[in-house]
C-alpha cells in the first residue's frame, strides 16, 4: 500500500470514529439523565396512599421529575439503531434497554403517573434540543416491544438476555390486558 491511500484511509475513519464516539457519549449522557430521574418515577410505584395527602405543588415537582424519567427513557430507546451493536461496555447497552423497557411499563402501571401525563402536552422537549417524545401510554409500550426486540438480538449471547427478552414481552402482555389493548 502506498503512503497516500495510508492517509486516506485514516482521514475517512476520522469522521466515522467521531461519529461513534458522540454516540457513546449521547447514550452515556441520556442513560445518566434516566438514573437521575428514576426515583421519580419509582416514588409513584405502589404509593397510592402517600401521593393523596402531599400538598398540590410537591405532587407537580415529582409528577415532572417522573415525566422527565420517561421521557428520557423514550429518548434512549427510541434513538438506538434497529440493529444495535453492543460494542462498548459489553453489557451496559443490554441493562439499559432492559432497564428502560422495565420502566416503561412500570410507568404504564401507575395510575397516578398515567393520569398526570394525559393532562401534559402530547409531546415533551428534552432540553434545548429540538427533539420531542411522545408522552403516551401508546408510545411508552410501543417502546418497550422496541426494547424488547432489542434484547432478542442479542438472546443468542447468553440465556439470560432471552430471559430478560421473554420476561418484558409478559410484562407488556400483561400490561396490555390490563389496560384492555
Amino acid at each position: 500500500m502506498s503512503v497516500d491511500s495510508d492517509d486516506t484511509n485514516q482521514t475517512t475513519l476520522r469522521p466515522s470514529a467521531k461519529d461513534g464516539m458522540r454516540k457513546i457519549l449521547l447514550n452515556r449522557k441520556t442513560q445518566l439523565h434516566m438514573l437521575v430521574f428514576r426515583p421519580f418515577l419509582e416514588f409513584f410505584a405502589g404509593k397510592q396512599l402517600e401521593v393523596l395527602i402531599l400538598p398540590a405543588s410537591q405532587r407537580e415537582h415529582l409528577l415532572f421529575g417522573a415525566q422527565k424519567c420517561i421521557t428520557y427513557t423514550l429518548r434512549f430507546l427510541q434513538r438506538q439503531p434497529r440493529l444495535a451493536e453492543r460494542h462498548y461496555g459489553s453489557w451496559l447497552l443490554a441493562r439499559n434497554v432492559w432497564s428502560g423497557g422495565l420502566t416503561l411499563v412500570a410507568a404504564c402501571n401507575t395510575p397516578t403517573v398515567l393520569k398526570h401525563l394525559s393532562s401534559v402536552p402530547t409531546a415533551m422537549e428534552v432540553n434545548a434540543s429540538s427533539e420531542s417524545y411522545q408522552l403516551s401510554y401508546s408510545n411508552m409500550m410501543s417502546t418497550g416491544e422496541l426494547a424488547c426486540s432489542l434484547l432478542r438480538q442479542w438472546e443468542h449471547e447468553s440465556p439470560s438476555l432471552s430471559h430478560c427478552a421473554t420476561i418484558l414481552s409478559s410484562l407488556i402482555i400483561e400490561t396490555r390486558r390490563h389496560h384492555g389493548q
